[in-house]
């Protein structure tokens, strides 16, 4: 429905109609007022909030879907890379195409292989969209040390697409597990997502920790060499102050 434009208020009201009741269509809804009918579909709400756990369509016409959470292995990190590049493409340019191709991957043939002719209605795209969506909800939450945000105001000054920061991190992860060496490239793309994820999660918190430890040093650090100074300085000021009294008790006595 929200693929065929109609607005938030109008979708409430109408599963309102289709599912508040024991039947569609009730006598009853010619009596409720407007107000009453608004009150109402305001339960609704939640249809207009992003997801926040992966719900799919499990088949589109003679192709399965993989698991909704990527539990079965069967979307390996490659793969993952390319739909979340892929779904970046679509934030950037609300193009139908990047979703087709997502759905090549996310859906399968009984030999597992990819939907190469899949077709989408507008509908089945927007369940891409939802799926997707509530995937990252749910990878930023179990994997939390990697998908932190960027404080704000470091976006404000990144003039960097969506698209381009996400091709730059998935080069970033890539070569995390690899080590730098591309001859293990081909080996970590055919990683299960979720393995892969867990290492890079760890990696995160392994440079978070490091981070906090130079920093805790540095602050222990600090007070000792003010310290030092402040030494440093009361040693000059009293020898200063030593050679000015010489200097006026030769000038007093002429030596």
């Amino acid at each position: 429905m929200a693929t065929e434009k109609f607005t938030t208020e109008e979708i409430q009201l109408r599963f309102l109609r289709r599912f508040a009741f024991h039947r569609p269509n009730p006598d009853i809804w010619a009596l409720l007022s407007s107000h009453a009918l608004l009150k109402a579909a305001e339960a609704l709400e939640w249809i207009e909030s992003p997801p926040d756990t992966p719900i799919r369509v499990e088949r589109i016409g003679k192709y399965k879907a993989v698991d909704a959470h990527l539990f079965d292995g069967r979307l390996k990190f490659g793969d993952y890379l390319i739909c979340e590049n892929l779904f970046q493409g679509w934030l950037s340019s609300r193009a139908d195409e990047p979703l087709d191709q997502m759905a090549r991957i996310l859906y399968r043939t009984e030999q597992d292989e990819y939907a190469v002719d899949i077709r989408l209605s507008p509908g089945q795209r927007y369940a891409v969209i939802f799926w997707w969506t509530g995937l990252k909800a749910e990878l930023a939450n179990r994997y939390n040390e990697l998908f932190k945000r960027l404080p704000t105001d470091a976006e404000e000054f990144d003039d960097l697409s969506p698209a381009e920061r996400q091709r730059e991190s998935t080069d970033a992860q890539i070569r995390a597990l690899t080590g730098g060496d591309i001859t293990k490239e081909p080996a970590v793309m055919d990683t299960d997502t979720h393995r892969a994820l867990t290492e890079l999660n760890a990696k995160a918190r392994e440079a978070r920790e490091t981070i906090q430890k130079n920093s805790a040093n540095e602050d222990l650090h600090e007070p000792h060499a003010a310290r030092e100074f402040g030494r440093r300085r009361a040693r000059h000021d009293c020898s200063s102050r030593t050679r000015h009294r010489k200097r006026l008790v030769a000038s007093r006595t002429g030596a």
